[in-house]
């Protein structure tokens, strides 16, 4: 079961949504040295002490994250951060 688990309908289409998850996963690549994958519609993310996936279809994103015990603690920042990713994004 994910630490994290957030879903968003957009209406971007699942092009645009794909793109936009891809945008996502290049700032964490930057910011957290974080390490990523498409698997079908799936963007699959690692980084140390934390891995998920953002899922993608044409009217909704989901994130889900599984934060290791170390950074649990932490899991009221990251929830708000990746929300705040959805909406920048997310956004037409």
């Amino acid at each position: 079961m994910a630490t994290i688990d957030i879903k968003r309908t957009h209406a971007l289409g699942k092009e645009k949504a794909r793109a936009a998850a891809q945008q996502v996963a290049e700032r964490l690549k930057d910011k957290i040295d974080a390490t990523y994958h498409w698997d079908g519609d799936d963007l699959r993310f690692e980084r140390t002490g934390a891995k998920g996936r953002i899922a993608v279809s044409a009217t909704e994103v989901r994130i889900e994250i599984d934060l290791s015990l170390l950074l649990r603690p932490l899991k009221g920042k990251l929830e708000e951060k990746a929300k705040q990713y959805l909406d920048e994004y997310l956004v037409p």
